[in-house]
């Protein structure tokens, strides 16, 4: 359908929360695999300081995790449903949508959050 149509089937909306969750899960999967590889040194290196933690504790980190990276990918999300959305195409390649590039209406303090804020 989508090669008839010339467009994505679930629509744009779609397409620009498809890029950013896409984002957030490759962020959060670096952020906790390099948690959960220094909670174990620690735990290696002070294992009876480390004896009273509980799970709980494991679950306050990762939940402090997703909502740093909910916060820091947010406002790219609006920026691009705002400033983006004449760039975004569907990519037959990979099947998916993509961005072009970023137009000049773009707000000036993003040329700095860009780099920061995708790792592709």
């Amino acid at each position: 359908l989508a090669i008839i149509s010339d467009r994505s089937v679930f629509g744009e909306l779609l397409c620009h929360v498809q890029e950013n969750v896409d984002l957030a899960c490759v962020v959060v999967t670096v952020l906790l695999t390099c948690a959960m590889t220094t909670l174990k040194l620690i735990i290696v290196k002070y294992p009876l300081r480390s004896g009273a933690w509980s799970t709980l504790l494991g679950h306050k980190i990762c939940a402090a995790l997703w909502l740093l990276v909910l916060c820091w990918c947010t406002p790219l999300l609006v920026v691009r449903l705002l400033y983006t959305g004449d760039t975004l195409h569907f990519s037959y390649i990979n099947y998916s949508c993509v961005y072009d590039c970023l137009p000049p209406s773009v707000p000036t303090w993003l040329t700095w959050y860009l780099p920061t804020a995708t790792l592709r």
